[in-house]
């Protein structure tokens, strides 16, 4: 079993999540505002739009996530305290977008597709059940809640602005050091 939209809905609002969140260069981030949406890698592509290269690309093509939109359930910045390393421009969406759209076909990753392996099983890469994922986010271990993906599979590769809730720059002087020499941050944003 695979975990619908509104399960992964209930999870992260449970959890106090305000929204997903999707970051990505300057280039590609133009083109998502010219085209009225987010848009999966194979759309740019197939489409001659312009898009930057990411390490990822062979990856998703083979795994067969090329043609999906990837959402984060946290706000990597913020929760990293450091610059997001998929780009600078950090896409809000609200929560509503799992739940108002009846065609949304939506699954979670345990881990970043990057480190998927061929000989992975179906529940190596992804929570297969509420509880399996209700149980695994958000457990304090940060490195395991970063590889968490909300991957939407679309037939279209599109994700219209719908439900975005704002957009935001993140500034390469987020961080200082206070007094007592500890590092703080200085980056709020939308949600």
């Amino acid at each position: 079993m695979v975990l619908t939209a509104i399960e992964i809905y209930n999870v992260l609002n449970k959890k106090g999540i305000k929204g997903l969140y999707h970051a990505n260069t300057v280039r590609t981030s133009k083109t998502f505002l010219e085209q009225g949406g987010l848009l999966s890698r194979k759309y740019i592509e197939e489409n001659g739009l312009i898009q930057t290269p990411q390490k990822s690309d062979e990856i998703d093509k083979k795994y067969n996530i090329w043609n999906d939109v990837f959402f984060d359930a946290i706000n990597i910045s913020k929760y990293y305290l450091r610059y997001n390393l998929y780009g600078p421009i950090l896409f809000c969406f609200s929560l509503d977008l799992l739940i108002n759209n009846k065609h949304l076909n939506a699954m979670v990753s345990k881990k970043n597709p990057v480190y998927w392996k061929d000989e992975d099983k179906m529940e190596d890469r992804y929570f297969m059940n509420k509880e399996d994922f209700d149980s695994n986010f958000k457990t304090g271990n940060k490195l395991k809640d970063g590889g968490c993906h909300i991957i939407i599979k679309t037939d279209e590769g599109k994700i219209p602005f719908d439900y975005l809730l704002g957009i935001q720059i993140d500034s390469t002087n987020q961080n200082y050091i206070d007094k007592n020499g500890l590092t703080k941050f200085t980056h709020e944003g939308i949600i």
